[in-house]
């Protein structure tokens, strides 16, 4: 196993962590399996979103037998009650959701504490004039959690939180897909998400990746917005090499996909070089790439945010409809104004999908 030190407090944090996004679908047994063979392989980072009982209690069990040689992770305002995510956003919630997460996995406390699902510029400031971050930090200073963080899937709202001393990690979905964008008809790195990358490396903060795959997508041509068919070692390195980054998280459903991933540390060079996106422009015509160009929406709609979402759902994450669902303004609320259509830079038939995601997620 490789490791990589958090830049502020020193933890050698595996470059391979547990994402338990899927966990529901494995059989209790299975997933104990997994996770003994992820962690005898070097593996010390876990995502603990919390699901079903039958589903942690085999986490909690190997998280017992390998002691303080993991580092969890907490989502301090998520969980699912009887099978449907919920993320309220008040302190007596977090801190519920905290005490229940913590006696769940047998722990006395987390490693990483982190606000949950963070995606609009009003859930930032909801959170911080309902006491959200300053209680987390209060947590932090009684030793209920180590560190104080963010996840997310906008890097311009993460970065609100950059100014604040406390904050010193972040979870964010990073692949290809989601951080080139085009430009004057090049195929280019988008300028914004690097530059958030880049801040977090300036300020210490660290990075865990969601998402790497893009939900699988990109492993797929068929499937991929990028039309090209990436490996998971391909995405792996192109996650590690986003500056801050310190570990990546694929989702694990099996043992094999698990041993697939893990694969990446003993391969060579050129099986980890992904040069090939630089190859994808010239064939993106129709194809969302969640740049954002077709922004704003007169109505508010996060064009981008909500394509991501769908695209991802519609492959099977059943989180994504959950984020989905959380959003201040949906595809329904569109009027078909056309302005975001004149945007795009990638003739995507944008109120065409609209029309899908209503009808996909009926708001």
């Amino acid at each position: 196993m490789k490791y990589r030190k958090h830049p502020r407090t020193n933890e050698m944090i595996s470059v391979l962590g547990f994402g338990t996004g899927y966990i529901r679908d494995i059989n209790p047994c299975e997933i104990r399996k997994i996770f003994d063979y992820g962690l005898d392989s070097g593996m010390n980072f876990i995502d603990c979103i919390r699901v079903e009982d039958k589903f942690i209690r085999p986490i909690r069990d190997t998280i017992s037998d390998f002691g303080d040689k993991i580092y969890t992770q907490m989502h301090l305002t998520g969980k699912f009650i009887n099978g449907e995510y919920k993320r309220p956003r008040d302190v007596k919630h977090m801190i519920d959701v905290l005490d229940e997460d913590i006696k769940a996995f047998g722990v006395e406390y987390a490693d990483f504490g982190l606000i949950h699902s963070v995606d609009e510029m009003s859930d930032y400031e909801r959170i911080i004039e309902n006491g959200i971050l300053d209680y987390a930090i209060k947590l932090k200073d009684e030793g209920l959690i180590n560190h104080v963080g963010v996840t997310s899937h906008n890097p311009e709202v993460c970065s609100k939180f950059i100014g604040y001393s406390d904050i010193d990690f972040f979870m964010m979905s990073i692949n290809p897909s989601f951080d080139y964008a085009s430009n004057d008809n090049t195929f280019e790195l988008n300028q914004r998400r690097m530059n958030f990358y880049r801040e977090c490396e300036k300020e210490k903060i660290a990075i865990s990746v969601m998402k790497p795959y893009g939900g699988g997508r990109l492993l797929n041509k068929e499937l991929s917005p990028l039309n090209i068919q990436l490996t998971p070692k391909q995405c792996i390195q192109y996650c590690l090499d986003r500056p801050a980054v310190i570990t990546v998280l694929p989702g694990i459903s099996s043992l094999s996909e698990l041993k697939e991933s893990l694969d990446y540390l003993d391969a060579d060079a050129k099986d980890c070089d992904y040069s090939i996106i630089g190859d994808v422009g010239i064939n993106l015509e129709g194809q969302c790439m969640y740049c954002g160009h077709c922004q704003p929406c007169p109505n508010g709609i996060p064009i981008a945010m909500i394509s991501k979402l769908y695209d991802l759902s519609i492959i099977g994450d059943d989180l994504a409809g959950e984020h989905y669902m959380k959003l201040s303004h949906h595809a329904g609320e569109c009027e078909k104004c056309m302005k975001c259509e004149n945007y795009c830079m990638f003739d995507v038939k944008i109120t065409d999908k609209m029309d899908k995601i209503f009808e996909h997620f009926g708001v």
